[in-house]
This record gives structure tokens, sequence and C-alpha cells, in this order.
């Protein structure tokens, strides 16, 4: 795409230079640009395509990465997603998370927790990366267990939702609640 010079003869036509008071149009140099750029597009196309050998080397990049559209057929009907049981998907989540070892909570934000709790009472103090790992690992394995002994808790009530009232025994049952 060629650029036209402010002191180009179709750039003074647009701005209306020496066309008497108020008649011509007032565009600035960027409405100008973007004027030039829609009439050499325009040009180029030809009944609907583009030739690659006029286009700039950009807009041919962009127009490749297109993705093409097809219209389907009037009697094919779209793919329907599949409908699980309720309770399927769960039980699909927890079999791939029982059998993964990864990290449950992100690592980031387990990391700035543990460090706005640790400056509160030191703000001078350090961590090692294994040292955080560690501590995750270690927390992760907590709550799990205590997940485990609650979800117990409801069982031994003829439930299946977890309450806060079984947090609260399993917590008691373990000793680690000394008030309650």
């Amino acid at each position: 795409m060629r650029t036209k010079s402010a002191a180009s003869p179709n750039y003074s036509i647009l701005k209306g230079k020496g066309k008497g008071k108020g008649k011509g149009k007032h565009l600035n140099r960027m409405q100008v640009t973007s004027q030039e750029a829609v009439n050499s597009t325009t040009d180029v196309m030809s009944f609907g395509k583009i030739s690659n050998v006029e286009m700039p080397a950009q807009a041919a990049r962009k127009m490749a990465k297109l993705p093409v559209t097809t219209v389907a057929p009037a009697n094919q009907s779209k793919k329907k997603m599949k409908r699980f049981k309720p309770g399927q998907l769960a039980l699909k989540q927890i079999k791939k998370l029982q059998s993964s070892t990864d990290l449950l909570v992100k690592k980031l934000p387990f990391q700035r927790l543990v460090r706005e709790i640790a400056r509160s009472s030191n703000p001078e103090i350090r961590f090692s990366i294994q040292g955080l790992l560690a501590l995750q690992e270690a927390a992760e394995c907590f709550l799990v267990g205590l997940f485990e002994d609650c979800h117990q808790c409801a069982i031994h009530a003829n439930r299946v939702t977890v309450m806060p009232k079984d947090m609260q025994l399993a917590r008691r049952l373990r000793g680690e609640r000394q008030d309650a």
C-alpha cells in the first residue's frame, strides 16, 4: 500500500483546499490514511477473492489465518453435547484427582498466603522454594485428611453433605480444637 504525502494532490482535495469556504470535506491525516487503505483493498478484491500478489505481506498472513467457515446442509442437525447423569462427572473428577500426585492448590496463591502470614510476625523472613513446596505438601495432606474425617462424620449422621458441624466434630475428635 502506498502512502501519500501532505503535498499530494489527492490529499489537498480531500482536505478541501482551494475550494472556497466550508465547501470541501475537512479530514485529518488519519481519516485520509484509513480511506486510502479501504480504497486500496477494494481495488485488490475481485469477486470476493483476494490475490496474494497485490496484497501486503501482513494482510496476506492475516487472511491465511482466518478460519474457513462452511455452511451445514439444512437436513443435518448440530451435534449434541453428551448429557451426564447427576454425580457422574463428580465421580470422574474424584477418580482423576485420586490417581494424580499433583498439588491441588495453586503454588503462587499459597506462597503469597504463607509470606503474608509469616511477615505479620517477622517482616524480614525469607523462604526457599523447597521450603514453600514442603509447607504446601504438608498443608494439602492435612486438609485432605481433615475432609476425609468430615466425610466420615457426615456418613455417620446418615448424610451425604458435609456441614460445618462435621468439621467441628472431626477437629474435636482429633484433639485440635480445645475450646469446643
